[in-house]
This record gives C-alpha cells, sequence and structure tokens, in this order.
C-alpha cells in the first residue's frame, strides 16, 4: 500500500518526540513564519507538539535529505577558495 503525500507529512513532521533532544538553541524566523508554523504544529498535532518539536522534526528530515549534499558542496567551496588562495600568493 503506497503511502500518501500527506501521511507521509504526518508521519514525518507531526509526531511527538519520544525523549529528549538534549540541549536545545534558540533561533529566530520571521513573525509570519513563526505564526504559520506554529499553526500548523498546534493543530494538526492536536497540542501535542510545540515549534521547537516541529521545526527539529523539518529539521531532521532537511539534513537526513540534503545533508550529504551540502558537505560536497561545502568541500568543492573550500577547495575552491584555496586553490584561488594559492594562485593569488604566486
Amino acid at each position: 500500500m503506497k503511502t500518501s503525500k500527506k501521511e507521509e507529512f504526518i508521519r514525518k513532521f507531526i509526531k511527538v518526540p519520544t525523549a529528549k533532544t538534549g540541549e536545545k538553541r534558540q533561533v529566530c524566523v520571521s513573525e509570519e513564519n513563526y505564526e504559520c508554523l506554529t499553526l500548523i504544529a498546534q493543530k494538526l498535532s492536536r497540542n501535542k507538539i510545540g515549534l521547537s518539536e516541529y521545526l527539529d522534526n523539518i529539521l531532521t528530515d532537511h539534513i537526513t535529505r540534503y545533508g550529504k549534499i551540502a558537505i560536497e558542496l561545502n568541500r568543492e567551496r573550500i577547495r575552491k577558495e584555496l586553490i584561488e588562495n594559492s594562485l593569488e600568493k604566486s
């Protein structure tokens, strides 16, 4: 049975954490995003998760999907900068 996009969204993002995830950090988001994301988290989870848990679920998925790509892009950027710096010194 194929999972629908709606079911996949709920499974990935509207999940109550099973354990404390450790120390948390504060971040800033725009007021518009804050209001939208808070509404989604509260309504879809029926107030079982807050904004921080919802955002953590989103970020976990993002890192899982794109983390290797981000690391490779960063390596390429560093290589390019090293080459450019060595050429400037020549």
